[in-house]
């Protein structure tokens, strides 16, 4: 990692808390840092054999580890032990999914990660440590969320939400929601859906009652 300049400078941030309270940022161009209690200051958290500026995204893995995405679509899961000075010794290093995987995309709730790849959405226990499932699916995906039921949806070619149930095993088309356009999406509260569409603003969306509700500027 690079442990010259402002890594908030970076313009792509992302960050995790772990079990214990550790916090872990990824500053895509610069590398991976933890917040240390001790000295109440971010220290670089290095790798080595990887070069960490070329991840984009920190994901919690359970107690001790955590998920790295890097630009080239791989996911290496990193353990770990803060000893009393709160520097980090590494336990393992372990690439996580095939170099064919082509990561677009990562969604996480309590219990799982969700890693979405080129023909394939894989899913990762936290508790077991590692992939435990995955389901073919060919597409490429720009947003992901885990619903408060557990339900993993995502928005694929920038117009259709689909949904995965790995109980079903399948990937299924939520036409109620599907969109042109459309960037990103939020759960809200009585079923209600959030939907940024591009060139469109913001829509409410009850995909149980079909009812729809666009939010004007003022």
């Amino acid at each position: 990692a690079n442990d010259k300049g402002n890594p908030f400078s970076s313009s792509s941030v992302s960050l995790t808390i772990d079990p214990a309270g550790r916090i872990f940022c990824s500053f895509k161009g610069w590398g991976v840092a933890f917040y240390d209690s001790v000295s109440d200051k971010m220290r670089p958290f290095n790798i080595s054999g990887l070069n960490t500026s070329s991840v984009i995204k920190v994901v919690g893995a359970g107690e001790g580890s955590i998920i790295l995405i890097t630009t080239d679509g791989s996911a290496v899961r990193i353990t770990y032990r803060m000893v009393p000075v709160g520097v980090s010794r590494l336990y393992n290093r372990e690439e996580l999914l095939p170099d064919t995987a082509g990561l677009y995309e990562v969604a996480s709730n309590d219990r799982d990660v969700c890693l979405i790849g080129r023909n394939y959405v894989y899913r990762y226990s936290r508790s077991k440590g590692e992939i435990i499932d995955s389901i073919a699916f060919n597409g490429t995906v720009s947003y992901s969320s885990v619903a408060p039921d557990g339900v993993l949806y995502f928005v694929s070619d920038r117009s259709d939400i689909y949904r995965i149930d790995f109980n079903e095993r399948v990937a299924s088309k939520v036409s109620e929601l599907c969109r042109d356009n459309l960037m990103s999406f939020c759960f809200g509260t009585q079923g209600i859906v959030w939907l940024a569409v591009d060139g469109v603003g913001l829509e409410a969306c009850c995909p149980e009652t079909s009812a729809l509700r666009k939010l004007e500027s003022s």
